[in-house]
């Protein structure tokens, strides 16, 4: 029994990296991994987690404007689901929890074949004020879990137009669950993986104490700055306001009173005891237990100078086009992918990938030294 994993991510790293390895850690065989707007740094370092992974990645590249339901949809199509049975899409500042990765496989396998999913809790998390994501020490102050107080059903007018006055913290609101879902419904997953869109959906809930998700929405100042640029694309770009809308309202946000008060009050402050929250959280250190353990696999992964250009990725637009029917067609896929690997193989039997790889082992000891 096997989960294949998938993340779609635009320029965050070490935040993509992390949780990559996280995933592979504690609940999935392999990730599937969608960029787009990745800098060359980024895209550098992504290939070199690649290498070190041997082969449990797959990465596709984005260009353009793109709906995110419909990039899902057929990046998993591009993809040989033979050897997998569930499917897992997760954010890059979503972590799981689990007590094993064995205990949560051996849950699925023992569903019957008539449950088309398993939906599981998100748990969000609230990062200190003074949090810098590109130190991954920071990631072990994560300790402030949001306890949600509002649970009463909003229209969604009502309740973007009470966030949006900030008459409501985001962390009043408790996070919708999401599902795991059979690999066989792939075309079937809805925005976000909270739901299959099918007729007759069987699915059945994962105890927390087996599995659930730790959900880091505002992990930094920059990271909300970065969403907000992403919203004001967004908006120029005439996307319906429901896609991305957290995003497009931290843009309106943005504009009318500005972040810096935003973000303080949706981070711990530096002085917590002399100082007022305004969201209800308690101290819960399991974040930070397993994080932990994922820093050092990283740590370890990341080892050795980042090797540019050494793995080729797939550019999706290679892959796809649209018909005169307004569908979305497969093409060149074998051609492709045979070219890819021929070039893969041709630079793994040439004598300058062996160098590289020495210089790496040599730079490894010099370092632990």
């Amino acid at each position: 029994m096997k989960v294949l994993g998938y993340v779609m991510a635009n320029n965050e790293w070490p935040l993509l990296g992390l949780s990559i390895t996280h995933a592979l850690e504690y609940a999935v065989d392999h990730v599937v991994v969608v960029i787009h707007n990745q800098s060359n740094s980024v895209r550098a370092h992504l290939k070199r987690l690649k290498i070190s992974l041997k082969g449990l990645i797959t990465i596709y590249e984005l260009e353009g404007p793109y709906f995110q339901e419909s990039t899902t949809h057929i990046s998993l199509a591009l993809t040989d689901l033979k050897e997998f049975d569930w499917v897992y899409i997760f954010d890059c500042d979503e972590f799981t929890i689990v007590k094993s990765k064995k205990l949560f496989h051996k849950n699925l396998e023992s569903l019957s074949k008539n449950i088309h999913a398993v939906r599981y809790n998100i748990e969000q998390f609230i990062s200190p004020y003074d949090f810098n994501e590109n130190n991954i020490k920071d990631f072990l102050k994560i300790k402030f879990k949001s306890v949600p107080n509002i649970f009463y059903k909003f229209d969604d007018r009502i309740l973007y137009d009470e966030l949006l006055h900030e008459n409501i913290n985001f962390f009043d609101i408790p996070f919708p669950s999401k599902i795991i879902f059979r690999k066989n419904f792939f075309e079937n997953i809805g925005p976000g993986a909270h739901n299959l869109d099918i007729n007759k959906l069987n699915e059945c809930f994962l105890k927390s104490s087996i599995f659930y998700v730790v959900h880091l929405p505002m992990i930094s100042f920059d990271k909300l700055k970065s969403r907000s640029e992403h919203g004001k694309l967004l908006i120029d770009q005439k996307y319906p306001p429901w896609y991305g809308w957290q995003n497009q309202l931290i843009y309106l946000i943005d504009i009318n009173n500005g972040l810096t008060n935003f973000w303080k009050k949706h981070s711990v402050p530096e002085n917590l005891q002399n100082e007022s929250v305004e969201f209800t959280y308690k101290i819960d250190n399991i974040f930070k237990i397993k994080i932990q353990k994922t820093i050092k696999k990283y740590k370890k992964l990341m080892t050795g100078k980042i090797i540019k250009n050494i793995m080729p990725t797939i550019m999706l637009s290679d892959l796809v086009r649209i018909n005169e029917n307004y569908k979305i067609e497969i093409i060149g896929l074998k051609n492709k992918i045979s070219n890819l690997e021929n070039e893969i193989n041709s630079l793994k039997s040439s004598r300058l990938y062996s160098l590289l790889l020495s210089i790496r082992r040599i730079m490894y000891l010099f370092l632990k030294k």
